[in-house]
């Protein structure tokens, strides 16, 4: 289950002891994980008939799963700090131009609002070429 995937990436694995089974169409669930310590955001796939309960759950706790959301367009349930807005963009083309983020940047920010430790997140730069200097 999704438990494995976020022990091997948190930083702060007592937040595993709060996340909330959210149910997927058919038989599978993901898992949603609290914000807290420096994970900042959290997104997980949702079927939004099934995962009600999961869902009343979340707004019980709404300083651990703040802002909740759903993105319709992604059939998913958002948490937290959203990355549109943490990560400067230039939104008109009359506003200065905001300094683009590497790709190895960019996703160094994604993994600190979701929590990750610095070494999954030097992993999955790794692991997908996203590192600059090659390694």
């Amino acid at each position: 289950m999704k438990f494995q995937y976020y022990r091997e990436r948190l930083d702060d694995l007592n937040l595993l002891d709060r996340a909330v089974p959210v149910p997927l169409s058919g038989d599978g669930f993901d898992l949603a994980v609290p914000v807290g310590g420096r994970r900042r955001s959290g997104v997980c796939d949702a079927d939004p008939v099934r995962a009600a309960h999961a869902i009343v759950s979340m707004l019980a706790q709404p300083e651990e799963f703040p802002d909740l959301r759903w993105a319709d367009d992604e059939q998913r349930l958002r948490w937290g700090v959203d990355p549109e807005d943490a990560i400067p963009q230039q939104q008109w083309e009359t506003e200065p131009r905001v300094p683009e983020l590497s790709e190895e940047a960019y996703m160094r920010v994604m993994g600190i609002l979701y929590g990750y430790s610095d070494e999954a997140i030097q992993k999955f730069i790794r692991h997908h070429g996203f590192a600059e200097d090659g390694q």
